[in-house]
């Protein structure tokens, strides 16, 4: 005969709880107003997703300038192909 503390462990083991919400901080009022903008120089198009805001940023073919928000901005300075613009 089992005990009910028993039966409550076994559930948890076979059934994980789900991972929680990442919760993000709101943009200030600057951050709203600004981004900087990137032109693509590769050769087919491109994916990037910010790692900050965790947004999709297209780049469909070379000479796109896209709109990246200042909080991505550093990392995205870095990826190859990509030029800050304006």
């Amino acid at each position: 005969m089992s005990c009910c503390g028993k039966g409550r462990a076994e559930h948890h083991a076979t059934h994980p709880s789900r991972p929680s919400p990442r919760i993000e901080t709101p943009p200030s009022r600057r951050e709203l107003q600004s981004s900087s903008y990137f032109e693509y120089t590769g050769e087919s198009a491109m994916n990037v997703i910010g790692p900050v805001t965790g947004k999709l940023y297209r780049f469909d073919a070379p000479g796109i300038q896209v709109a990246v928000d200042l909080r991505d901005r550093g990392s995205i300075m870095a990826i190859p192909h990509l030029k800050r613009v304006g």
